[in-house]
């Protein structure tokens, strides 16, 4: 999964997530998440923020811009549950309210 791209400029999320890239429930197959793209100026009820999130894989060269907004939760330049690497991931914030953690690569084994 390379090369997505999220704009948001405004609505209502309802309390919940935006991800660039999201490779979920593969349990056998490695699935690389690659310089995919969140970029919000706007908006309300957001949850919480992936660049990329995958099971198993590379999740590298994401990138997440937050601006002028809140974020309920959580924020991630790449998220990787399992076996896989957080590399080269950024997460840009400006003139914004992040209620939890930031963090521009995370593997949780």
């Amino acid at each position: 999964m390379t090369d997505n791209e999220i704009i948001v400029n405004g609505g209502n999320f309802n309390n919940r997530d935006i991800n660039g890239a999201f490779a979920n429930n593969v349990k056998l197959n490695v699935v690389n998440v690659n310089d995919n793209r969140v970029k919000i100026n706007a908006g309300n009820g957001i949850r919480s923020v992936y660049g990329g999130f995958t099971r198993n894989g590379t999740a590298s060269g994401n990138k997440v811009f937050i601006n002028k907004t809140t974020i309920g939760g959580l924020v991630y330049g790449s998220y990787v549950d399992g076996n896989g690497v957080a590399k080269n991931n950024e997460v840009t914030i400006t003139d914004a309210t992040v209620n939890e953690s930031v963090s521009g690569g995370y593997v949780q084994r």
